[in-house]
């Protein structure tokens, strides 16, 4: 769980060929994963872009999930 956890936590681009393979191949194994990974990449988006605009939607977003 550790290394998929380093996954969602990394950049995309930070991520080699088979990282990206395998974390693919783990979030089409489990939709509640698979969901976590995209709120993750949202929230790394608006604090990397400085959109702060987007975090109520964003909050709403995983709240709605939930």
């Amino acid at each position: 769980m550790r290394q998929v956890t380093g996954w969602f936590i990394r950049h995309p681009t930070a991520l080699s060929e088979e990282d990206r393979a395998a974390l693919k191949d783990v979030l089409a194994r489990c939709r509640e994963l698979d969901r976590a990974a995209g709120h993750v990449r949202d929230f790394g988006e608006i604090l990397t872009g400085r959109l702060g605009g987007r975090l109520p939607a964003w909050t709403d977003a995983v709240d709605a999930a939930s």
